[in-house]
């Protein structure tokens, strides 16, 4: 597929996608995680991934 032909938009919703998908990754790992440090840590990953999602759908609103 050449890059010029790809829709923009469709690309965005793949991209949210994937990123939905890695916060529930996320979100899985924290459940099963006892080490608080990495706990905290997956928390700021996913509230970086959330507001990426959120800035996304702002822009299209």
């Amino acid at each position: 597929m050449r890059l010029d032909t790809i829709d923009i938009k469709k690309l965005e919703e793949i991209e949210v996608f994937l990123l939905i998908k890695e916060i529930g990754r996320l979100l899985t790992d924290y459940g099963k995680c006892t080490d608080e440090t990495i706990r905290e840590r997956i928390h700021q990953d996913i509230l970086l991934l959330s507001s990426v999602i959120n800035v996304n759908c702002e822009q299209h609103n």
